[in-house]
């Protein structure tokens, strides 16, 4: 749990699995996820000359382990896995069974396999007001 880093407040649902690697998961405050979300901040390293099962920690790069980054105000859907050296921008939505392995920035819809943009949240001028009412404080 040492390479996790969560503000509060924020809700995991149930049965979701969070694997940290070398690198740190960031969240940060007003983060609710529903069920089966999946965080995974590193991958397999491959080598010529060895099985898969034979490659050990000590094998891997840099590049194979990497910080995911979930900003505040995100909300993700059922059964969603982010992938490492993601971030998720401010106030962000991700749809349910999405696989996100490209970072989004603030305010987006993402969704689908692998995730990507499908809309804005807000207006501009509607992020302006949201951000001006909950930031400027």
């Amino acid at each position: 749990m040492e390479n996790i880093i969560a503000d509060e407040p924020m809700s995991i649902g149930p049965n979701s699995t969070i694997y940290t690697t070398r690198a740190k998961l960031i969240i940060k405050s007003h983060f609710i996820a529903g069920p089966n979300l999946t965080i995974i901040t590193g991958d397999h390293h491959y080598m010529v000359g060895k099985f898969i099962d034979q490659v050990k920690d000590e094998d891997k790069l840099p590049e194979n382990d990497q910080d995911i980054v979930i900003e505040e105000d995100v909300w993700c859907g059922a059964n969603v896995t982010i992938m490492k050296g993601v971030t998720i921008g401010r106030g962000s939505i991700v749809a349910a069974g999405a696989v996100v392995t490209k970072s989004c920035s603030p305010y987006s819809i993402i969704g689908g396999v692998p995730a990507k943009f499908i809309k804005k949240k807000f207006t501009e001028e509607q992020i302006r007001e949201h951000e001006r009412i909950l930031y400027s404080r």
